[in-house]
């Protein structure tokens, strides 16, 4: 009986730690989401393409305007753009369950990037403000 249980017991705790990884993984679940088609750029004048999917039933706006910052130690630390660099001022509609794919070139944005990890932010508004946000690594 004893050994039953433990068995039991078990199974149980097997089954809902697969579940809770299933559910970290499962995109779904995030509001707005963003992620990068390549995350690893050898060279900084290439595109760097991504997608951003609304899980919401809203329909959500956001602009060009992204922000980049660099994991220093166990900081992010944010970059400064290229002097007079300047964004449109555009309002992309995302509709709900709706993803669109983008790309831009760092290089047009900011100096010369060191080898490192990065990540890119967008501001998307919904019913609230969303933060998406993907990380890319730079590589020699």
């Amino acid at each position: 009986m004893k050994k039953w249980i433990l068995i039991t017991m078990m199974t149980l705790i097997f089954v809902s730690g697969c579940t809770s990884a299933k559910e970290v993984n499962d995109t779904r679940h995030i509001p707005i989401y963003m992620e990068f088609e390549q995350d690893v750029l050898n060279d900084q004048t290439k595109d760097l393409s991504f997608i951003i999917k609304n899980n919401t039933t809203q329909e959500c706006v956001y602009g060009e305007m992204f922000m980049v910052e660099k994991q220093v130690s166990d900081q992010w630390l944010e970059l400064e753009y290229k002097e007079g660099m300047a964004f449109i001022m555009i309002g992309y509609v995302l509709n709900p369950s709706k993803q669109d794919r983008k790309s831009l070139n760092l290089s047009t944005y900011y100096h010369k990037l060191e080898p490192g990890l990065y990540r890119m932010s967008k501001t998307v508004h919904c019913d609230q403000e969303f933060k998406a946000v993907a990380e890319f690594r730079i590589v020699e």
